[in-house]
């Protein structure tokens, strides 16, 4: 079958629905090709089971609860901001309560896991060694994360209950130890740690207590550490606080006081100086 819908193109491949009252099981199994302006899915497979699902209309109200809801889904590529190979995702949400009437209300917990290859150039870093190890952990991406999520009438709150981790495809990984959010998309809060390493990558560690989204800009206080190697730069340390701002299309960095500097190496060639410590101001 093919179904068009406000700029949706479905070409649905196969299609099944099962629904026993009594026990509250629903399973649904969807198998299509998607294509609206946003994104294309080719070879899409979707399969839905909730346990126990209940629900209720009073008032012109509907109430939904569900102790568990699981989604498994595939592709054989998927196209949006750039392209995706073969992407999984299995999602099971747990605890799940819905109602509507008077704004929607919501909270379930989450649990997730997703990967998929990637079709996405590096950028050029100007260290062959560094753009190297990009392009080979970008070549797929594999992420999990668990978290508690409410939504009421319009504001939404996250809260990482496991860390969420994602891995490159040669051994880079960033990984999110908390991390919570809270808000409505013209104003959000957020605070995490995080901890990028491995594969090549520089090791970087970045906190911030309350990251703010307001009126279209950002505002991020910092504190951040890194340990690298970059072009001539050997066993380079950096340490400092700042904020980081977005206004307009533009960025900034602000440091909040001077930031100290090792660099174990200096070597164009040959080691031309060691040991040199500074601040930057």
């Amino acid at each position: 079958a093919n179904i068009r819908y406000r700029g949706n193109a479905i070409k649905l491949n196969a299609a099944h629905l099962n629904y026993d009252a009594a026990s509250g099981r629903v399973s649904l199994h969807i198998a299509a090709d998607v294509n609206n302006p946003a994104a294309r899915a080719r070879g899409l497979v979707a399969d839905v089971q909730a346990d126990g699902l209940h629900w209720q209309a009073q008032d012109g109200a509907i109430a939904v609860t569900a102790p568990r809801a699981h989604l498994k889904a595939r592709a054989e590529a998927l196209d949006a901001a750039t392209r995706l190979d073969h992407p999984v995702l299995d999602l099971t949400r747990s605890r799940i309560q819905v109602r509507t009437g008077g704004g929607l209300r919501a909270a379930a917990d989450v649990a997730a896991s997703l990967g998929a290859g990637l079709a996405l150039a590096a950028p050029n870093t100007g260290d062959p060694r560094l753009t190297a190890a990009i392009t080979r952990n970008l070549k797929h991406l594999d992420a999990t994360f668990q978290a508690h999520v409410t939504h009421d009438r319009g504001r939404t709150e996250a809260v990482l209950t496991a860390p969420l981790k994602v891995s490159g495809a040669a051994g880079a990984h960033l990984d999110v130890a908390t991390f919570a959010l809270k808000g409505s998309p013209d104003a959000l809060t957020a605070r995490f740690d995080a901890v990028l390493a491995g594969g090549g990558l520089p090791r970087i560690t970045a906190t911030s207590p309350n990251l703010a989204w307001t009126g279209g800009g950002l505002a991020v206080p910092l504190k951040m550490a890194a340990a690298f190697d970059y072009a001539i730069l050997r066993g380079a340390r950096l340490d400092g606080q700042g904020t980081l701002s977005w206004q307009g299309g533009a960025y900034a960095f602000q440091l909040q006081s001077c930031a100290p500097f090792h660099l174990a190496q200096f070597r164009p060639a040959n080691v031309m100086a060691a040991a040199i410590y500074a601040s930057l101001c």
